[in-house]
């Protein structure tokens, strides 16, 4: 017996699972009434889509992205599947779903898009992983290349090796883990963003070790220096704490 997904269960896996559930299931539903070249049509718009979106939603700055409600990307992609479903398959679906039986289990579609969700978690990290960790000139320093960001005219080469040496010194740059830092210069001060979780910003030994580093630098490069430490929550938003 055949059976198709309807328009609802099409919608629904819009609404909780992104752009790609949706596609999937219109995929199927143009295999099963035999029309192959819109089935795979429909599946690499999807992913093209997907990846497009994503990349340019990373690419919107924070102070204008953070004003828009989620909704409306979602509204974007949603009134685009309810275009394409209402344009090449409505008509075709609902004459063939003339019992429940032809109908595909609710069951089903939650599988599906679950699948879509992990898809589109996996495009968004490799999204985030290949994005710069801070915006600027970087330089490397060390075996595993830890990258020190910069404003390009605001810091002399010479201060960022030292900031590096003395950040080696102090085993953040280490031969373990990579990481990334910024520096900027504000009035007669270097700011530094050092990311670091939470979890350790209220530990005694490593706030001493911090102002010993600050020393260091201060000493080493003649400016005053003040810690940014950052974490960064699932959800995107960034914590800071100022030492």
């Amino acid at each position: 017996m055949e059976k198709f997904y309807t328009a609802k269960q099409i919608y629904a896996a819009t609404f909780f699972g992104g752009p790609i559930p949706p596609g999937i299931l219109i995929y199927i539903n143009f295999k099963r009434i035999g029309d192959d070249s819109k089935a795979s049509m429909s599946l690499i718009l999807t992913f093209v889509f997907t990846i497009v979106l994503f990349y340019g939603m990373m690419q919107i700055p924070d102070e204008i992205s953070d004003k828009l409600p989620n909704i409306l990307f979602t509204s974007l992609y949603t009134g685009i599947v309810y275009l394409i479903y209402n344009r090449y398959l409505s008509d075709t679906i609902n004459d063939k779903i003339v019992a429940p039986e032809n109908k595909m289990s609710n069951w089903n579609v939650a599988g599906i898009t679950i699948i879509g969700m992990i898809f589109t978690v996996i495009i968004v990290f490799i999204f985030a992983y290949s994005e710069p960790a801070f915006p600027g000139e970087k330089i490397e320093y060390g075996n595993l290349k830890h990258e020190i960001f910069y404003d390009k005219g605001d810091i002399v080469e010479q201060d960022l090796q030292s900031i590096g040496q003395i950040l080696a010194d102090f085993e953040y740059f280490n031969d373990v883990v990579q990481h990334a830092v910024r520096v900027e210069k504000k009035d007669s001060k270097y700011m530094l963003s050092l990311p670091l979780s939470k979890d350790f910003w209220n530990d005694s030994a490593l706030i001493i070790e911090l102002n010993n580093l600050k020393s260091a630098l201060h000493t080493k490069i003649g400016k005053e220096f003040r810690l940014i430490l950052l974490h960064y929550e699932f959800s995107g938003e960034t914590l800071e704490k100022e030492i």
